[in-house]
């Protein structure tokens, strides 16, 4: 239990590291996060975090919610095309083939 709070604890300073420099899309003041990620059962623990993340920053965050087995074809095709997510989740496993596709949240 321990473990799990303190694991929900580094995600969320993360997180909130990560969503600070988002990019605007669309107009207004506000910015909108565009999020990937591919396991259902994080949901709640997602939505905790976007929650807070909204009420501390008056930010939006788009969930994509994608299988595993499109997961890969699809974050592929985003980020080759300059539509892919702000904001992504990633395994080791897969770090070597994205990371000459990314780029930073707050280029300079």
């Amino acid at each position: 239990m321990r473990k799990a709070f303190i694991f929900a604890l580094v995600l969320l300073a993360v997180f909130g590291l990560l969503f600070t420099g988002c990019g605007q899309r669309g107009g207004g003041s506000r910015t909108t996060v565009l999020f990937y990620y591919w396991d259902e059962n994080q949901r709640p623990g997602m939505d905790a975090m976007q929650e807070i993340y909204t009420r501390e920053t008056g930010n939006r965050v788009e969930r994509n919610i994608i299988p595993w087995a499109q997961y890969r074809i699809t974050l592929q095709t985003s980020l080759n095309s300059d539509t892919g997510p702000d904001v992504l989740w990633n395994n080791p496993g897969m770090a070597l083939d994205f990371h000459t596709m990314l780029r930073p949240i707050n280029p300079r």
